[in-house]
């Protein structure tokens, strides 16, 4: 089939048109994702932020309980450190909320408080309540 110069003009014209649409639904789609992507690294910013806080918070309760079962004892902290085999700047930092303790380490020290470690933990749940569930 033979084409008009007319025929032509439009399909060229009809190709630049398409092609110039598609390069501007090319820039909107990287503009969305660019979009889409900065939000995202927000929020996800937020929750790491919020976790941390959490964990925070979380260490200091756990050191305040243990400082206070502690006083209880009549204990030192070379004392109690000593009957456990945890060094005193290791206790001492826990009890400053300045260390995250493993979970061994807790039930190390419950003994050396001659309580069970769930109580440790019992009382860190009635005082953070529902503040620890992560809201995505």
């Amino acid at each position: 089939e033979v084409y008009s110069y007319n025929s032509y003009s439009a399909i060229c014209n009809f190709l630049i048109f398409t092609k110039n649409n598609c390069q501007y639904i090319l820039a909107m789609c990287l503009k969305f994702i660019l979009f889409f992507i900065e939000n995202m690294c927000s929020h996800i910013k937020t929750i790491i932020s919020n976790m941390q806080d959490k964990k925070l918070k979380f260490r200091k309760i756990l050191a305040k309980t243990i400082l206070k079962y502690r006083l209880k004892t009549g204990k030192s902290i070379c004392k109690i450190s000593n009957e456990i085999d945890l060094t005193k700047s290791v206790w001492s930092e826990i009890e400053a909320g300045n260390r995250d303790p493993q979970l061994s380490t807790i039930w190390r020290i419950a003994e050396g408080l001659e309580i069970p470690p769930s109580q440790i933990l019992m009382d860190i749940e009635k005082e953070i309540g529902s503040y620890f569930f992560i809201e995505i």
